[in-house]
């Protein structure tokens, strides 16, 4: 009988784990409160992200753990930098787009797409989180200031 109770605690502390560090709890899609443009789409480790008009901007995987979320970029779609619409990873950019793609600065200077510009596109974004069953709220680490989407129906 105590075997059976231990390998119930194993079986269900492991499925916590699991759960957790994919955050399955996200699953879904979730909507910014203050402007229905801004949203995410969370699968099973796997992301969306969707700001403004273009139907897609960003992809990639997501990780839960303590309180924090952990989003890194595997993808982002062309269609909203003035690209072929489709999606381009970090080694298109660092290869092919950065000599298609023409970036200028708030004066009209030509701002070359380098190595470094491409890191900080692709650059993982840390923040703490708060879930319950309709609302996410991510907020920035120092703290100074926080979005909250609710789960789309």
């Amino acid at each position: 009988m105590k075997l059976k109770i231990i390998i119930m605690v194993v079986f269900v502390c492991l499925m916590a784990i699991s759960c957790s560090s994919k955050g399955s709890s996200l699953n879904g899609e979730w909507v910014n409160v203050e402007s229905e443009r801004y949203s995410f789409s969370f699968k099973n480790g796997q992301y969306e992200e969707t700001t403004g008009w273009t139907p897609r901007q960003r992809m990639g995987k997501y990780e839960t753990k303590g309180g924090k979320i952990t989003l890194t970029k595997t993808h982002i779609h062309g269609g909203d930098i003035g690209l072929e619409p489709k999606w381009y990873s970090e080694k298109d950019f660092k290869t092919g787009v950065k000599n298609k793609l023409v970036i200028t600065d708030h004066f009209g200077q030509k701002i070359e797409l380098n190595n470094e510009i491409v890191n900080a596109l692709f650059q993982k974004e840390i923040y703490d989180y708060v879930a319950s069953v309709n609302t996410i709220t991510f907020s920035l680490i120092d703290q100074q200031g926080s979005v909250t989407f609710r789960k789309k129906n």
